[in-house]
């Protein structure tokens, strides 16, 4: 109820720091389009497309995380000025008051530049967690493989029929740890991701807090409070379905323009636009993607602040 009031009551300058974040991040999504555009529309030889690719790929990959710096500095910004909206309620005489006047210009600035400086930072907490995850699920892939193998391996040799010989305690044995391989990794990633989802409001918040560390902040902030998390980003996810439905309905509808244009187009002159279909159909995915992004990202980085705000408070009273 809190993070949605803080959303509601801060829209504007949430929705502009959704959008700062979001042109960084299209940058080299634009390119794409450019660089798409170019190929069908040059006749190049084999030769010629590979020297390109050699070139264009690194200056592409070094572009997307120059830009995926900046774009996560800019978003950090929603969690720094929603928890400071939060201490700022929490010392309001009126219990239970949620939204405090509208977040001036400077409180604004001064965040997105803390943020920003923390970019880095950001990005390497990413990467770390990125990679925690992959490991576990290495881990349960090569666990649901062995359980696979000792299913395989139930079925002997056939009967002189020609009839399958399977072992059926051995069967039973490899698919019983096959369900439970498998329940204990979607639980086990589960609760590993919820225990970092806080790393973020960790570096946009506390000033000691680094790129390691805040992995491990979030992880003790969570500690006790993981199945509430995970309701409370559930019901975040089920608001945010009515947003992401009428993004679709919107997206659609400039799909079925584009596609008519471009028939329109093609009636003129059928040889001229023969890579329009993959552009048409690109940019109808990728504005769908950023509306969505725009309304949906700064929601949801608004519930987790009030998480970690709560999380954060309640951590410290024990503690004291």
């Amino acid at each position: 109820g809190i993070g949605w009031k803080m959303f509601v009551g801060n829209i504007a300058q949430f929705f502009l720091i959704s959008l700062q974040a979001t042109a960084w991040i299209l940058a080299p999504l634009l390119l794409d389009i450019v660089c798409v555009w170019l190929f069908f529309s040059q006749t190049l030889s084999l030769d010629s497309v590979f020297n390109l690719l050699g070139i264009a790929i690194p200056a592409w990959l070094v572009l997307f995380l120059y830009c995926a710096t900046q774009s996560l500095g800019c978003i950090a910004g929603v969690s720094r000025l929603t928890y400071q909206q939060l201490v700022e309620a929490a010392a309001l005489p009126v219990e239970g008051a949620a939204v405090v006047d509208d977040i001036s210009a400077e409180a604004s600035s001064a965040a997105l530049r803390f943020t920003r400086s923390r970019k880095f930072s950001l990005l390497g907490s990413y990467i770390v967690r990125a990679a925690i995850i992959s490991i576990v699920n290495l881990v349960f892939i090569l666990l649901l493989g062995i359980c696979f193998g000792v299913m395989f391996f139930s079925a002997g040799p056939a009967t002189p029929l020609g009839e399958p010989n399977i072992n059926i305690g051995v069967f039973l044995i490899g698919l019983g740890l096959t369900f439970v391989c498998f329940i204990a990794f979607i639980a086990v990633s589960l609760l590993i991701t919820v225990r970092m989802i806080l790393a973020e409001q960790a570096l946009a918040i506390e000033t000691e807090s680094g790129a390691i560390d805040s992995i491990g902040r979030s992880w003790k902030l969570l500690k006790r409070g993981v199945w509430r998390t995970i309701g409370v980003l559930f019901l975040a996810g089920l608001i945010s379905i009515p947003i992401s439905f009428a993004v679709s309905l919107l997206t659609q509808s400039l799909a079925t323009s584009l596609f008519n244009f471009q028939a329109a187009l093609e009636e003129s002159g059928p040889d001229t636009f023969p890579w329009l279909a993959f552009i048409s159909f690109y940019i109808a995915t990728l504005i769908s993607s950023t509306l969505a992004n725009i309304i949906i990202v700064p929601f949801f980085k608004t519930v987790l602040t009030t998480i970690y705000f709560d999380a954060r408070n309640r951590l410290e009273r024990v503690e004291v």
